[in-house]
């Protein structure tokens, strides 16, 4: 019995080796079994991202995450029809890349193959063209999306608890397809290190929800946000509002709202009075930046500088007011900081105006900023930072704003100051020279 332990040691050696090179040649013309690189092709035709066949490596089968997605050519577009929950890893779009447009197999559920994002998880794009995800990405794990060409990257539905970040030059697009079943389920933060992200797809009239969010752009950065609700916004870079107007500034139609706004020292604000914007008032629901809240409180730290884009060159009637930082329905806001500038830009006759600090408050968001004269209009333009309002006042306005009480023609400009001393209220007593 003992003798025979070698031999039955020996058989089983050969048969597990035996077994061993059966499974390598088996393997080697079957599907891939396990996480690979995908490059597609669409080959076959059909755009779907289940058929082997219309990947490299050509196989018989249905690619297996965690995926590995390259796309370097215009192969067409696609369709996800692979199981919810599949690993994403990441997803390359070349220098080489046409247009590409990738949905669901189901365009009315916008669950349908909702795909896992895998750890380390990158989306990047050198592409000059526009590439275009529409299918939902579930941010299990934290997503880089890193932009480098002139193409525009489009994420249109996501969810999911982890952050995402947006690092390159260019230009990444959180298009809210799926605005009523997409943000709202995102409870991760969205941190903008470099280039510029637009918020919202203004098209489809729905706010875009992210109650959960936080907002974080850096210096040198640009966020341009219209129909956006997120819960706080922290701002080092340009921050973008108003129409989607055609001096190629691109700015978001409609208001970018949050509950809790600051604006760091290097932040600029800019605010666009768009051509369309021909009545008086002007559609002050496309301009502003709304604070509000549920909770009926909000807060604006002021910072950096403001400016204001006019793109058409209309005279404005006296008293015509834009609410550029406004204070949503039942919302209390609390004003904080100071802006370090305030100017304006674009055509007609309220652009290039130099603005200078008539009362400088407190330093607790409530100086009173006023521009020069506006050529021939015979007005000034006035920003009150504890209104947020901007007001079309008559020329000269020096001694309407002496008197910090003034109500004139339904101006709220100075009505809710918070510095009105002794003297001041004093002066407003006194016929107004208009």
């Amino acid at each position: 019995m003992v003798a025979s332990l070698p031999v039955a040691r020996g058989r089983l050696v050969a048969n597990a080796s035996a077994l061993f090179a059966i499974w390598l040649l088996a393997a080697a013309f079957s599907a891939p079994s396990m996480a690979a690189t995908y490059t597609w092709t669409n080959t076959n035709g059909n755009g779907l991202w289940s058929d082997g066949g219309n990947w490299l490596p050509n196989f018989t089968g249905t690619p297996v995450g965690p995926l590995d997605l390259v796309f370097p050519d215009g192969s067409g577009n696609g369709i996800n029809d692979l199981a919810t929950g599949t690993v994403i890893k990441t997803m390359d779009f070349t220098s080489t890349a046409e247009v590409h447009g990738f949905t669901n197999s189901s365009p009315g559920d916008p669950a349908a193959n909702t795909m896992d994002i895998g750890s380390g998880g990158l989306i990047t794009s050198a592409s000059a063209n526009d590439q275009y995800v529409y299918f939902r990405l579930n941010l299990v794990n934290a997503l880089e999306a890193n932009v480098t060409g002139a193409g525009r990257l489009l994420l249109g539905n996501f969810s999911g608890s982890s952050d995402l970040t947006k690092t390159g030059a260019g230009t990444l697009n959180l298009a809210g397809i799926y605005p009523d079943d997409g943000y709202a389920s995102f409870t991760g933060n969205v941190n903008v290190q470099a280039g510029t992200v637009y918020l919202g797809q203004p098209t489809n009239g729905v706010l875009t929800n992210m109650p959960n969010s936080t907002i974080t752009s850096a210096a040198g950065t640009t966020l341009s946000g219209g129909l956006v609700f997120a819960k706080k916004i922290v701002a080092g870079g340009v921050v973008e509002t108003g129409y989607l107007d055609t001096d190629n500034t691109g700015q978001m139609i409609g208001a970018l709202s949050t509950s809790d706004l600051q604006l760091l020292s290097t932040s600029t604000t800019l605010f666009d009075i768009n051509a369309a914007q021909t009545s008086s008032p002007p559609n002050l629901s496309n301009t502003a930046i709304v604070l509000t809240s549920t909770s009926g409180a909000a807060t604006l730290d002021y910072g950096g500088q403001v400016s204001v884009e006019f793109a058409n060159s209309n005279v404005y009637s006296i008293g015509t007011t834009w609410d550029l930082f406004a204070a949503g329905t039942g919302t209390t806001v609390d004003r904080t900081g100071g802006l370090a500038g305030f100017s304006t830009a674009g055509v007609g006759p309220y652009s290039g105006l130099t603005f200078t600090k008539i009362d400088p408050g407190t330093g607790s968001g409530d100086a009173i900023w006023q521009s020069g004269w506006a050529g021939s209009t015979d007005t000034k333009l006035v920003f009150n930072e504890s209104t947020g309002q901007l007001v079309v006042v008559p020329e000269p306005s020096t001694m309407v704003f002496a008197g910090i009480g003034v109500m004139m023609s339904g101006w709220s400009l100075l009505c809710r100051h918070r510095r009105a001393k002794a003297g001041r209220r004093a002066a407003a007593t006194m016929p107004l020279a208009i």
